[in-house]
């Protein structure tokens, strides 16, 4: 008597969460967006940019704390050095942006030199080499309130001796959960917000006889006055609401009980990647600099889509970008 052959019996495997999220990272990242949930187990949604606050412990230096309350997220730590140049041409913004990874001394990586470039070159367009912002300004010897500009006047300063400031900023991302451009974006402005521009008044023999010659640069000597204290200052009316946002392209395919009916997926950007999983998957891009009347900066880059996809992706970009500077805005107002 033959006997009956047993069915196989199957067992379901379970992961954490932890170790689904490595074995498919593209699942899991699919599952929390069908519910409308980011992968990092923060209550943040598609459109939310991540809490930042600033600290400026004294002029030039700016320290950002970007992420929750709990202390974990991005950390940043930023510096600006002022030097004064003879070259009209290389009077600008130069950040050096330096990821700590536990090595010291070494070159810098691909992605510092990348962050780096950009930075320069966004800092470029809000403020050209020719701004009046890298003259070197001078005030006459009994330090008068009405300061000129370094040139105007041909006939007690030659166009040779022309100044140009030069600001060097170091970035320093001591941590970071995802990619750092716009916390580096920020810390760098705050920086910059805080600075006292050098003020020269032209040499003078009888009163400035007893200084070093290490002291006097060529025909000019730094002003000790503290007049004007405010407008001595970097035009942070420029600064403070150029904002840079970064999103993630996502293609999200609502889920169906019947595996024979197709879905048509949706496409959402979700700002401020944050996290492996958002970092490692989301390789879609949308980059935008703005602040609140001007565009100086736009960077796309959509992997494996038509035009269709990068004018939506585009489009919903500058309206979130613009609603975030919007609010910033109204809450300055209050």
């Amino acid at each position: 008597m033959a006997s009956a052959t047993e069915a196989p019996t199957i067992t379901p495997l379970f992961f954490p969460a932890t170790t689904f999220s490595r074995i498919e990272p593209d699942l899991y990242l699919q599952r929390h967006l069908e519910q409308g949930l980011r992968p990092q187990g923060s209550a943040r949604g598609f459109h939310d940019f991540l809490r930042v606050s600033t600290y400026s412990p004294s002029p030039g230096r700016c320290t950002l704390h970007a992420g929750n309350e709990s202390g974990s997220g991005v950390i940043i730590s930023a510096g600006t050095v002022v030097s004064v140049t003879r070259t009209r041409g290389a009077a600008g913004i130069y950040p050096n942006v330096e990821i700590l990874r536990g090595g010291f001394g070494s070159a810098p990586s691909t992605e510092e030199m990348v962050l780096s470039q950009r930075c320069r070159e966004l800092l470029a367009a809000v403020f050209p080499a020719d701004d009046p912002v890298f003259r070197v300004g001078y005030v006459d010897a009994d330090d008068n309130a009405a300061a000129s500009l370094l040139g105007e006047d041909a006939d007690s300063v030659e166009d040779e001796e022309d100044k140009w400031l030069a600001f060097t900023v170091h970035v320093q991302v001591l941590s970071r959960n995802g990619p750092p451009f716009d916390h580096v974006w920020r810390a760098v402005i705050t920086a910059l917000g805080s600075i006292l521009p050098v003020r020269f008044r032209v040499y003078d023999e009888e009163t400035d006889g007893d200084l070093s010659p290490e002291a006097i640069e060529n025909r000019f000597v730094v002003a000790a006055s503290d007049t004007d204290e405010k407008a001595r200052h970097f035009p942070a009316a420029r600064l403070k609401h150029l904002h840079s946002s970064t999103f993630g392209v996502a293609s999200i395919t609502a889920a169906s009980d019947s595996a024979a009916v197709p879905t048509e997926a949706r496409t959402e950007l979700l700002a401020d990647i944050e996290g492996e999983i958002e970092e490692t998957c989301l390789t879609s891009t949308v980059h935008v600099v703005r602040d609140e009347t001007h565009l100086y900066g736009v960077s796309v880059n959509v992997v494996d889509a038509g035009r269709d996809l990068f004018v939506r992706t585009t489009s919903g970009g500058l309206q979130i970008n613009r609603k975030q500077i919007a609010e910033a805005l109204a809450l300055a107002k209050r």
